[in-house]
């Protein structure tokens, strides 16, 4: 793939810890790079992987990681914080919980689509779905529990 888009006539590729998005009019115009490069383009595709911003779920204090047990590069924060707006379209993923934890027979369980649309029009086969969500319901005590320690909680801002 790396080929394909390096060949790709009218295409620059070019890598590095994106600082900051360029915008004028609320649109995105660029970027610049930790370097100080900028880079101007009608537009922009950035790769973050799971290392934009990311921080332990486990820590009870900010630091930056990627995922527990991986080697790679170190986050990227500095593209989390100076993100151009908030309609930029962003999205995060929440912390995972360990499974051991869970009385899975007091939760409602809920099947995946049994009709998944692929991700790449070349694939032939689609895996069967074979993972399954629960469903629970929350009280009174687990949003005071919730709200006593949400500046705990590396997804919540601040």
């Amino acid at each position: 793939m790396k080929h394909t888009l390096e060949t790709q006539e009218n295409l620059w590729v070019k890598q590095g810890e994106v600082t900051r998005l360029l915008t004028e009019e609320g649109h995105v115009t660029g970027v610049q790079t930790d370097t100080g490069a900028l880079y101007r383009a009608q537009a922009v595709v950035i790769c973050s992987g799971t290392y934009l911003g990311a921080r332990p779920s486990s820590a009870p204090w900010p630091s930056g990681a990627g995922p527990t047990g991986c080697s790679g590069p170190m986050p990227s924060p500095r593209a989390s914080v100076r993100r151009a707006s908030p309609s930029a379209g962003s999205r995060r993923a929440r912390p995972r919980v360990n499974a051991r934890s869970i009385d899975f027979s007091q939760l409602e369980r809920q099947v995946g689509d049994g009709d998944a649309e692929p991700f790449s029009f070349t694939t032939q086969a689609i895996a069967p779905n074979r993972v399954c969500c629960y469903i629970t319901h929350t009280n009174e005590k687990t949003h005071e529990i919730i709200r006593a320690n949400l500046d705990r909680s590396p997804s919540s801002p601040g």
